[in-house]
């Protein structure tokens, strides 16, 4: 299942580049890891904007 799940996060990733860069790149790794333990963990001087 993890594989899958993996699998599919990396397949968005690659249609998310098309549209905003900025974003892929800021989901790459570290930020957003697999394996294991799954989990997105943002820099701490990572601020959202609405």
């Amino acid at each position: 299942m993890r594989k899958a799940v993996w699998a599919a996060i990396k397949r968005t990733l690659k249609e998310i580049v098309q549209c905003d860069k900025y974003l892929a790149e800021h989901l790459r790794s570290p930020t957003l890891r697999g394996g294991l333990n799954p989990c997105y963990s943002p820099p701490d001087s990572f601020e959202w904007e609405t």
